[in-house]
C-alpha cells in the first residue's frame, strides 16, 4: 500500500477537521485548500479550544478543550450551544464528550455537564436532557466517551481512583427507557488495577477494539478475572453483541490513541502506526511524524497531541507541527 504526503507550512493550528476536500482550523478560521492554498471560514471562534468533533449529520462542529472545561456547538457557521464540565481534575484528563444520530434522526450529545461521574444523554440542540433521573451516580471519572455506529452501546474509557484507566459499556437502549441504569452496574466493565486500559474504541461493525496496559508491577491474572481472556499487555477485538473476545494478541510497542474507520486503526503513541484492525495486521508507519505520548485518558508528561484529523475511511489524515501540516493520503 503506498501513500503520498502534503504539506501546508502554516503553523500553529488547533482543531483540524474537514470540510469536504478542504482542511479548517475553526479557531484561526484558516482553510488548507488543495495545492497547498490558503483562505479563511466564516464562523471562526477564537478561544483555546484544542479539540473539534463533526456532528452527525455534517453541518456543525464541536469544539471543546481537551484538558479545560469549555465547549461550544458551531453549527452552520453560527454558535447554537455552550457547554461546560465540572472544574473538578478537568485538567488531568481529556473532555468527555461524544455525538451521535438516533434512529429517528434525532442528533444528540453525551457529556458530564454538572459532575464529572454523572453522564447525562440529551437533546444536541436544545438541550433537553434524556436522562434525567434522581438516582446517585457511582465515583468515576467519564471519558473518552463513545456510541457505536449501530446505535446500541455507549462506552467511557475513563479512569478511577487509585487511579486506574478503566472501561464502562452500557446499553443505550436501556439507558434511554431507563436513565437510573448509567448509575448501576453496566453491560460490560473493566475495572481491575492489573489490567488497565489504556484505549477502547468501536468499530465500523459496533465491536470494541481495546488496548490493556502493560507494567512490570501488574500481577499476572486467574482466567477468571481476565476480561473474556484478555490480559495486560495486549490488543483485542471484542463483541458486545456476543459477549465474547474475538482475537486477542500481545503488543510490543503501546498502541495509545487509537483512530479507526473504514477497514483502519491508525495508532497515535510518538507516531502513526496503520494496521487493519479486523485482524491486526501491521501497514505502514510514520516515525517523522510526531504524536505525543498518549495512552491513557489521564494527561501525563510528553501526551499532549497536536491538532490532528482523520478520515481513514477515505484513507487520509493529518497531523500538525511545529513547522507545519502533514496531509497523509492513501493512493493504492
Amino acid at each position: 500500500m503506498k501513500f503520498s504526503e502534503t504539506r501546508f507550512g502554516h503553523t500553529g493550528a488547533q482543531t483540524l477537521t474537514w470540510v469536504g476536500d478542504d482542511l479548517v482550523d475553526w479557531v484561526s478560521g484558516r482553510v488548507f485548500r488543495s495545492g497547498e492554498k490558503t483562505d479563511f471560514a466564516e464562523g471562526s471562534v477564537p478561544y483555546k479550544f484544542d479539540s473539534v468533533l463533526t456532528v452527525p449529520d455534517g453541518k456543525g462542529y464541536v469544539l471543546y478543550e481537551r484538558l479545560g472545561t469549555k465547549a461550544l456547538l458551531l453549527y452552520e457557521g453560527r454558535i447554537v450551544r455552550e457547554f461546560n464540565r465540572s472544574y473538578y481534575q478537568a485538567g488531568t484528563y481529556d473532555y468527555p464528550i461524544c455525538t451521535s444520530q438516533l434512529e429517528n434522526g434525532r442528533q444528540i450529545l453525551a457529556h458530564c455537564p454538572e459532575v464529572y461521574s454523572r453522564l447525562e444523554i440529551e437533546d444536541l440542540f436544545t438541550g433537553e436532557s434524556l436522562t434525567s433521573r434522581v438516582t446517585e451516580s457511582p465515583d468515576f471519572f467519564h471519558s473518552r466517551l463513545q456510541i457505536s455506529p449501530d446505535k446500541k452501546w455507549v462506552l467511557s474509557a475513563g479512569w478511577q481512583w487509585n487511579p486506574i484507566d478503566a472501561l464502562k459499556v452500557f446499553a443505550l437502549d436501556k439507558v434511554m427507557t431507563e436513565p437510573e441504569l448509567l448509575d448501576a452496574e453496566p453491560a460490560f466493565k473493566i475495572l481491575n488495577p492489573d489490567l488497565e486500559v489504556q484505549s477502547a474504541v468501536f468499530t465500523p461493525d459496533s465491536n470494541i477494539l481495546i488496548v490493556t496496559a502493560d507494567e512490570d508491577d501488574y500481577e499476572e491474572l486467574e482466567d477468571d478475572e481476565t476480561f473474556y481472556g484478555m490480559k495486560a499487555g495486549q490488543v483485542a477485538l471484542f463483541s458486545p453483541a456476543q459477549k465474547k473476545m474475538l482475537w486477542t494478541q500481545n503488543w510490543t510497542t503501546p498502541p495509545g490513541r487509537i483512530e479507526v474507520a473504514g477497514l483502519w486503526a491508525l495508532c497515535l503513541y510518538e507516531h502513526p502506526r496503520l494496521y487493519r484492525w479486523s485482524d491486526w495486521t501491521f501497514i505502514h508507519e510514520w516515525p517523522h511524524l510526531k504524536t505525543g505520548k498518549q495512552n491513557s485518558s489521564i494527561a501525563t508528561i510528553g501526551s499532549q497531541s497536536p491538532a490532528t484529523s482523520f478520515q481513514l475511511d477515505r484513507g487520509r489524515f493529518a497531523i500538525s507541527s511545529s513547522d507545519g501540516i502533514t496531509v497523509v493520503q492513501a493512493c493504492g
